[in-house]
């Protein structure tokens, strides 16, 4: 009965359930649920650790059954891969590395790929991959939480023109590693965003975004965002520190780009702690444990006056 289907259906709304006991679900693996389903449904998934490679269908969801982003039930090993338009949610699921990364995102498709109260697991590859080249498509990240638990590796490896938001989402770094985050390209914001660690971020190239209202914390001394690109990055009321004295700088602009940052609070021991050789708009900066601000060009905002406190 591996794998197939159960002749009847006794689990009330729910369409397709797998589960790795066959006489409690439809199926007992993700990959022949999803390739049992078609548009517009959603796939539950009993309690569970399940080791796959899955190609992802447009418009057919995964949640878990019983979700709990926090102790999730329901484990993913392997690599989600998706290269063409249309819908798709994944929701209440730990999705992990198997030596690859968790979630690629391909091709030139217009899709919209939204994960809710997941958690990851970034253990032996950087966890999520985007090369999609459509500057309409958007993944949105709500309510993860994510581990680097290994050295060497990022949450995120982005080069496609494609747009990600990141929103109240945590980031935790078990695992000490210093690899930042790359954006090449597109847009990418992160906004009520949490990091004990685990989120160092490098905008290069042609990548752009906002980071707003975010909670930044840094153990590792390493640069906590990089911009050396030409797109323009916004930096507004958020939090940067570093929880041990460092002598790195927390944030590092290095390009003639359109760079802005405002309403921030900095903890830094270090003497530049912000720091670059670009051109920086800012206003209503602080900063605490003697931190500084050294960008060789920097511009006060008219509507603020320039204060930095």
């Amino acid at each position: 009965m591996t794998n197939q289907q159960i002749n009847t259906n006794t689990f009330g709304v729910a369409k397709w359930v797998v589960s790795p006991n066959p006489t409690q679900g439809t199926h007992t693996t993700i990959g022949a649920a999803l390739a049992a389903a078609s548009s517009g449904d959603t796939i539950f998934i009993r309690n569970g650790t399940y080791t796959e490679n899955l190609t992802l269908q447009a418009g057919v969801n995964l949640t878990a059954l019983i979700a709990d982003a926090y102790t999730p039930n329901v484990t993913i090993v392997g690599k989600l891969s998706f290269s063409g338009a249309g819908s798709i949610s994944i929701s209440g699921i730990c999705l992990q590395t198997n030596g690859d990364y968790f979630l690629s995102l391909t091709g030139s498709s217009l899709y919209t790929v939204q994960l809710i109260d997941c958690s990851f697991i970034c253990s032996n590859n950087t966890g999520i991959q985007v090369t999609n080249s459509n500057s309409s498509s958007i993944l949105s990240l709500y309510y993860c939480e994510a581990d680097i638990t290994s050295t060497g590796i990022a949450c995120f490896s982005k080069s496609g023109s494609s747009q990600m938001f990141v929103q109240w989402c945590n980031f935790e770094n078990s695992g000490g590693s210093t690899t930042a985050s790359s954006f090449t390209a597109g847009y990418t914001a992160f906004i009520f965003c949490t990091s004990d660690g685990g989120l160092t971020l490098n905008y290069s190239v042609t990548g752009s975004g906002d980071i707003e209202s975010c909670h930044l914390y840094n153990r590792t001394n390493a640069t906590m965002v990089t911009c050396s690109g030409t797109g323009a990055l916004f930096i507004t009321h958020s939090d940067f520190a570093c929880m041990e004295p460092t002598t790195s700088n927390l944030i590092v602009f290095n390009s003639s780009a359109n760079w802005r940052i405002t309403h921030c609070h900095i903890n830094s021991t270090s003497s530049s702690a912000i720091s670059g050789s670009g051109t920086v708009r800012y206003a209503a900066i602080s900063f605490e444990a003697g931190g500084g601000f050294s960008v060789s060009t920097k511009t006060p905002l008219p509507f603020y006056a320039g204060t930095v406190m």
